[in-house]
């Protein structure tokens, strides 16, 4: 079997290299009688998961494109504008540079490097005004290049040769593009605010750079030049792999004309083991989680390492070390194919610093031929402390009317919100602008400020919403304070719906802690904090000292203590300078003290 997949790629090699010298001779040939090839058209369109105009022009355009694939090819460029879009995230700097290229700040499509006419009621480069004759011209109009694109993923590496030939001679500042897609992703529910789930050619990565292979400034007819890029696929986040393809093409950056393109739609994949599988992703967990008994539903993503098809593995996983918890996956993925599972509810208990670790072994019932990463790990902050109430602290922006928060506590029930209730969690991206009206909404550019009460110790979730999915654009931000001013959550750019744990605690005045004469000092401390209190009864006493993050950062049991003045050092020396908590728990109560160290 793995001797018939070798023979079947060399006869594809083989193939395509007959094809090229094939066109070599006959250029040559025939070159004073017509230098011409046959062009392959290219497209380029700047699109977003969050834009709803691209939502109502991308199925018309993309039914256009799929009825001609013998005529035209494309690369999508998910942008950063107007909301999110995590294909953008996946290389937001090379995105942008094309952007720049040819000016364009929203949705616009390029043919073979100039924009689309606006000859159908739209606009300058909407991908709506394509026509089935703009195609026809632009594929019927001679090319100067013949291309030819050979590329192969074997143990990570992806290896593309682009065969060049000048057919008619042609002088600029040409550049030689080589760039890596995944021709469909499909997210299943959609990834923005404007309803679409599937996406095509979504451009992944430049080979070696956006700037190109520099070709020079000047190509006769008849001559070729071969050139070869890798890159280590690690380095690029793949949906995939069997989704993968590359497009190549000429183009000059002075004119942004594009003369000819080649493609790869089916890349050959090989790997140096027939039975292997990872772990290369842990998802589906909280930004932060509350202390005590916890559950979570961790989401693995499970890859195919091997040459067989994997239909069967094993994978454990446990949170801060606690047992083992096993479960058998069986599916179909080929050759570095991966897929999301969700794994079995993981009752624990929850700390201020949380492990998650998923290993994946016996890949088809058998040991694994490569272990080497088959364990993953990664952490999970506790929530930080909050205190009996909170502080909701909101600069809006120009589009006051967008913005709505809530806090929910455990149970999801809803104990405090504020901004436009029509905006809600849900009723996001829907397209109607402005959003509904509300007396309730807030001004633009409004300073807000809430105190909050929490009714008692609880995990409480902050959320925020925009209903455009711009974020607060300019100055604008939120915050979330904690009982004694301490910033606990912030960001200063939410994207469409944002959310955070944090711990809601009653406060316990020092007398109710049956302590007096309590003290810590220095405040700032430089090298040692000293901390006195008179034990009015025999106790256990801890002390805790918690950045404004919630990790730990400093903890001491001191066990059982006898009644009268105890004095308690903590080495500052070891913390770093900062706004620390000082929690000093007696027995099940806790007093906190915020102190400053400073080196």
């Amino acid at each position: 079997m793995k001797i018939d997949f070798i023979v079947c790629i060399k006869q594809k090699k083989m193939k395509k290299l007959f094809e090229f010298f094939t066109i070599v001779l006959i250029s040559t040939l025939t070159t004073t009688l017509s230098a011409q090839s046959q062009r392959l058209v290219l497209t380029e369109e700047f699109t977003q998961a969050s834009c709803a105009p691209c939502a109502s022009q991308n199925p018309t355009f993309n039914a256009l494109l799929h009825a001609n694939v013998d005529k035209i090819t494309s690369i999508k460029y998910q942008t950063s504008w107007p909301g999110i879009d995590p294909m953008n995230a996946d290389n937001p700097v090379e995105v942008q540079a094309r952007a720049n290229l040819y000016s364009v700040d929203g949705l616009m499509a390029t043919l073979d490097g100039t924009l689309i006419p606006n000859d159908c009621n739209y606009y300058l480069g909407a991908p709506a005004c394509l026509d089935q004759e703009e195609i026809d011209a632009a594929y019927a109009f001679p090319a100067r290049f013949d291309i030819m694109v050979e590329a192969s993923l074997v143990n990570g590496v992806l290896e593309v040769t682009t065969d060049v030939l000048c057919t008619q001679e042609v002088a600029g500042n040409l550049k030689l593009m080589v760039v890596l897609i995944e021709k469909v992703i499909d997210w299943g529910t959609a990834p923005g605010s404007n309803g679409e789930v599937v996406f095509y050619n979504v451009m992944k990565k430049f080979l070696p750079g956006v700037n190109g292979i520099a070709l020079g400034n000047f190509w006769s007819s008849g001559t070729s030049e071969t050139y070869t890029e890798t890159i280590n696929i690690d380095e690029i986040n793949v949906y995939s792999f069997d989704e993968l393809a590359v497009v190549a093409f000429v183009q000059d950056l002075t004119t942004r004309e594009i003369y000819q393109t080649g493609t790869d739609m089916v890349i050959d994949i090989t790997s140096g083991y027939d039975n292997s599988a990872a772990p290369s992703g842990i998802s589906g967990l909280p930004i932060s989680i509350c202390s005590g008994e916890q559950t979570l539903s961790p989401i693995v993503n499970l890859t195919n390492r091997g040459n067989n098809t994997l239909n069967s593995a094993t994978i454990s996983y446990n949170i801060n070390g606690e047992d083992n918890q096993v479960m058998e996956w069986t599916g179909s993925l080929e050759t570095l194919q991966s897929e999301n599972v969700n794994l079995d509810p993981y009752t624990f208990t929850a700390t201020s610093d949380n492990i998650i670790s998923v290993s994946v072994s016996m890949p088809n019932g058998v040991e694994d031929e490569n272990s080497e990463g088959s364990t993953i790990n990664t952490s999970l902050p506790g929530s930080p402390p909050s205190g009996d109430r909170v502080e909701i602290e909101i600069l809006t922006d120009g589009y006051g009317d967008e913005t709505y928060w809530e806090i929910r506590n455990s149970e999801g029930d809803i104990i405090s919100w504020g901004g436009n209730p029509n905006v809600g969690t849900e009723n996001i991206g829907t397209g109607t602008f402005p959003p509904p009206f509300s007396p309730d909404s807030y001004g633009n550019d409004e300073q807000v400020s809430v105190f909050v009460e929490l009714p008692n110790t609880d995990c409480y979730t902050f959320h925020i919403t925009d209903y455009y999915g711009d974020g607060l654009l300019d100055e604008g931000y939120y915050q979330v304070n904690d009982f004694e001013g301490n910033m606990i959550i912030s960001e200063d750019n939410l994207t469409d719906e944002e959310m955070n744990d944090f711990s809601g605690e009653e406060a316990v005045s020092i007398e109710e802690l049956n302590i007096s004469n309590f003290r810590i000092y220095p405040n700032p401390a430089h090298v040692v904090a000293h901390i006195t209190m008179n034990l009015l009864e025999a106790n256990s006493v801890t002390i805790e000292v918690v950045d404004l993050l919630g990790k730990v950062v400093y903890t001491e049991e001191f066990g059982n203590l006898p009644s009268g003045n105890h004095l308690f050092d903590v080495d500052a020396s070891s913390i770093g300078t900062g706004l620390y908590l000082f929690n000093i728990y007696i027995g099940r109560q806790k007093v906190t003290e915020r102190v400053s160290i400073s080196k």
